[in-house]
C-alpha cells in the first residue's frame, strides 16, 4: 500500500511526465526522472507603465508559481541595444527546508527610461539542477510609439452643430 501512495505522489508532483533517466553502459536506465516545466508553471511577464513613453520609469515585472516554497530569486538584468534580458536563479540551499506546495512568485525590475522603439524582453533562468534553467520567455515591448487612434466623423443633419 505504501508503495502504491508513494507512486500516486511522484505522478501528481510529476505532472505525470516520466521518462528514463541516467543510462547504463548498456543503454538500459538505471532510473527514472520526474521533467517538470524548467520555468514553473504560469509565467507572465508585463511592463509598467502597459504603453511606456520615453520620459516613463519602465519596470519589468516577472511572475509565476513555482513547485515549492524555494522559489527563483532575482539576480541581475541588462539593456542591450533593443534587448532587456532579466536573469533569475533558482538553487536548493543546503540547509533549506522546502514545502512541497505550489507557490506564487513575482519580481519587479527597474529598467529606467529607455528611447522610442520596440523592445524584446528575455527571461532566464539559470539552475545548478538539473533540466532546469535556460531561456524561459519573452515579451515585446513598444516604448513611446503612437497608439492608433480611431476618429469618428461628425455627421451633421440640417442643424448646425453648436
Amino acid at each position: 500500500m505504501r508503495g502504491g501512495t508513494i507512486l500516486v505522489w511522484l505522478l501528481l508532483m510529476c505532472g505525470v511526465i516520466l521518462v528514463p533517466g541516467y543510462t547504463q553502459a548498456d543503454g538500459s536506465p538505471s532510473s527514472w526522472v520526474c521533467l517538470l516545466p524548467r520555468c514553473g508553471y504560469n509565467l507572465r511577464l508585463g511592463v509598467i507603465p502597459s504603453a511606456p513613453t520615453p520620459d516613463d520609469e519602465i519596470q519589468v515585472v516577472c511572475s509565476g508559481d513555482w513547485y515549492d516554497s524555494c522559489v527563483p530569486h532575482y539576480l541581475s538584468h541588462q539593456v542591450i541595444g533593443n534587448l532587456i534580458q532579466v536573469y533569475l536563479v533558482w538553487d536548493y540551499p543546503p540547509d533549506a527546508i522546502c514545502l512541497t506546495m505550489i507557490t506564487p512568485w513575482r519580481y519587479t525590475v527597474d529598467v529606467g527610461r529607455l528611447p522610442e522603439g520596440s523592445y524584446r524582453v528575455d527571461l532566464y533562468l539559470a539552475s545548478t539542477v538539473p533540466w532546469h534553467g535556460g531561456f524561459c520567455a519573452s515579451k515585446m515591448v513598444a516604448v513611446g510609439e503612437e497608439l492608433y487612434k480611431a476618429y469618428l466623423p461628425v455627421v451633421a443633419g440640417e442643424q448646425a452643430l453648436p
